[in-house]
């Protein structure tokens, strides 16, 4: 696995740097399959921040952890990894429970009109990879970074989906329909 570790106002000592390889080689007991891992540690005044990303399989694992202390962040951090790559492996072996019933939206087309003006601008925008994936994969994905909703490439209808968790436990899927 390769693995990278870099510091945001910390250096990163060499008993950090072991105390993080020692760590995240016991993760791959749990997943073979893992091919990177990139360790961010953060120090600010009061918190420190770990955040932990493991790719492996065409999936991406990610926890975020903020606490006084910068070993007990990245250690829950990666607990929160760990238990999200367990997660997938009983999903997979089919002992899971998190099968989705079924996919299905239905969705309320709102026209220009009908929309008010926004008090609220964006306060936050991020940028990422779409992969593609099927909408069960997606919502294995969604679950397993404990997202509410999921942005993919369906290879089947060569569109950009989203499947999202419904009130009643179930998926939706949002499938764009275009009017030009």
């Amino acid at each position: 696995m390769d693995l990278t570790i870099t510091g945001r106002g910390i250096k990163i000592t060499a008993p950090l740097r072991n105390y993080i390889q020692k760590k995240m080689a016991d993760v791959l007991k749990y997943f073979e399959k893992l091919v990177s891992a990139h360790v961010k540690i953060i120090v600010s005044k009061e918190r420190q921040r770990a955040e932990v990303v493991i790719y492996g399989d065409g999936l991406t694992f990610k926890a975020l952890q903020v606490s006084p202390d910068m070993y007990a962040s990245f250690d829950e951090a990666l607990a929160k990894v760990t238990g999200q790559i367990k997660k997938h492996k009983d999903i997979v072996s089919h002992k899971g429970r998190h099968k989705p019933k079924h996919f299905g939206a239905k969705i309320k087309v709102i026209t220009p009109s009908e929309i008010k003006k926004e008090k609220h601008g964006i306060i936050s925008s991020r940028r990422f990879a779409i992969k593609p994936m099927s909408p069960s994969e997606a919502a294995e994905q969604m679950e397993l970074l404990d997202y509410s909703f999921f942005v993919f490439f369906n290879p089947q209808t060569e569109q950009v989906n989203v499947v999202y968790r419904r009130k009643d436990k179930n998926y939706g899927l949002i499938e764009p329909e275009f009017w030009f």
